[in-house]
């Protein structure tokens, strides 16, 4: 587990933005959606997933979704190296795809912690 700061500001928003992208691209899919299935029904039932099941969905997601590197960056800045630094472009250039996924999986993981009201 990669250890994450708290999530805020504009990073935070473009973060959470992208983490809707990575649920909406999953929800798109037709072999994982449940028939006449609305997004917002996807959303109450990815909530009430385990914890492995949702990673499962994030780490599927991330083979299909178009988040671009201002959203990967957004979202890797919440993360922290084994040293405690925050991840930012330089850092992330020499990491393995594999890495990456970790990294954008484990923020998204906190992400849904946050409870957004309209």
């Amino acid at each position: 587990m990669i250890e994450v700061s708290e999530i805020k500001g504009i990073k935070g928003l473009y973060a959470f933005k992208a983490m809707q992208t990575l649920l909406f691209s999953y929800f798109m899919l037709p072999e994982f959606r449940q028939p006449k299935e609305s997004y917002t029904e996807f959303l109450k039932r990815f909530s009430e997933m385990t914890e492995e099941e949702q990673r499962e969905i994030f780490k599927t997601s991330l083979y299909f979704a178009g988040i671009d590197e201002n959203e990967i960056l957004a979202i890797c800045c919440f993360a922290k190296d084994i040293n405690g630094v925050s991840y930012q472009k330089a850092n992330l250039a020499s990491l393995e795809i594999e890495e990456l996924f970790d990294i954008i999986i484990d923020v998204c993981m906190e992400i849904v912690k946050i409870r957004v009201f309209f």
